[in-house]
C-alpha cells in the first residue's frame, strides 16, 4: 500500500472515531438515565413481590392388574 493511502486512512479512521464516539457515550448516558427512570417508576407502583409456590407433587394411582376373575367381572358389569 503506498504511503499516502496510509495517510488517508488514518485521516478517515480519526474523523470516524470523532464522530462515532460522543454517539456511543451519549447512547449509554441515555440508557442508564432510561433504566434509573423504570426503576423508579417500578418503585413507585410498588410491583408486588415475586410467588413463592412450591412445586407441585405428583401422586400415583396404583394400576390393576387384569387377571381372568377381573376380566369375567368387567364383562358381567357392561352386560347390566
Amino acid at each position: 500500500m503506498k504511503e499516502s493511502n496510509h495517510e488517508m486512512v488514518n485521516m478517515v479512521t480519526q474523523q470516524i472515531a470523532t464522530v462515532i464516539n460522543p454517539l456511543i457515550r451519549d447512547t449509554n448516558t441515555s440508557y442508564q438515565m432510561l433504566s434509573a427512570q423504570m426503576e423508579r417508576i417500578a418503585n413507585y407502583f410498588c410491583a408486588p413481590p415475586a410467588r413463592n409456590t412450591p412445586a407441585s407433587q405428583e401422586t400415583t394411582t396404583p394400576v390393576e392388574v387384569l387377571t381372568e376373575k377381573n376380566t369375567d367381572q368387567m364383562t358381567e358389569n357392561r352386560a347390566l
